[in-house]
């Protein structure tokens, strides 16, 4: 993987002169690329972060100032009530367009602000599953990132990154070296494979998206787009192609026989 120097001077080269105030937005989003865990990145101080997990806890439903919780608020169908009132206040206020950095500030830990999950550039309004994506909750490691990559190869340690090119790879068999096959027949077959496996990952990110929408169900929404440069993509093709994880790996389906 390319160092963090390699990747500065990717993005110097990329971009035009009169482009360089764009640099450090550039530069978090790949930064968040190579290093997907975050370490990279600045986070809140531990004091800061029991101080907001206690504000959580004085709070009705977990952003705004701290308040008296009243008695309704701990009725199911009250707190319904409540969360589609705040999803129709947040719609109100307009769309949010936040880059990757920015992104990191809206992941549960500051009990005042929403918790956002972003798929594929697309920014979610979740905090009504605070249990879930807040901190302490079984997926807190979505919030405040755009994971699309996990989304699809289900690698939730290795691949929390935006960056979907190979990760159609999950849905393709593997070859099988010793297959009578000629090498020009095999390479025709891959690209039909390769075709159809990317309408699978479309077709994956979608399904998560309409959840994501409140088409399931859920009092989630989406808010707005992630902020990133016109040069994004060509940024991405000078990058090497992640290779697809070992669950992802593990899991492709087995090649049929032909007849």
């Amino acid at each position: 993987m390319p160092t963090r120097t390699r990747l500065w001077d990717l993005v110097r080269t990329a971009l035009a002169p009169s482009a360089l105030v764009a640099e450090v937005t550039v530069l978090a989003t790949i930064a968040a690329l190579a290093h997907p865990s975050g370490a990279c990145l600045p986070w809140s101080s531990k004091s800061k972060r029991e101080a907001a997990e206690q504000q959580r806890q004085r709070e009705r439903l977990g952003f705004g100032e701290a308040h008296p919780t009243p008695a309704s608020a701990t009725r199911p169908r009250s707190r319904a009530l409540d969360l589609q009132q705040l999803g129709r206040e947040r719609r109100a206020q307009g769309p949010v367009s936040l880059t990757d950095l920015a992104l990191r500030d809206y992941d549960g830990v500051d009990a005042s602000k929403p918790i956002y999950v972003a798929l594929n550039g697309s920014i979610y309004d979740v905090t009504a599953g605070r249990h879930v994506y807040g901190p302490g909750g079984s997926y807190h490691f979505f919030a405040g990132r755009d994971a699309a990559r996990a989304f699809v190869t289900g690698c939730f340690d290795d691949d929390l990154t935006p960056d979907l090119r190979g990760a159609e790879e999950t849905y393709m068999p593997v070859d099988d070296p010793a297959e009578a096959i000629s090498s020009a027949e095999r390479k025709m077959r891959r690209q039909r494979e390769r075709r159809a496996a990317l309408k699978q990952v479309e077709q994956a990110i979608e399904g998560w998206a309409s959840m994501f929408r409140g088409e399931g169900g859920k009092p989630y929404f989406k808010v707005g787009e992630v902020d990133r440069p016109a040069s994004w993509n060509a940024l991405l093709e000078k990058l090497p192609v992640k290779k697809l994880c070992e669950r992802a790996q593990k899991g492709r389906p087995k090649r049929k026989a032909e007849n």
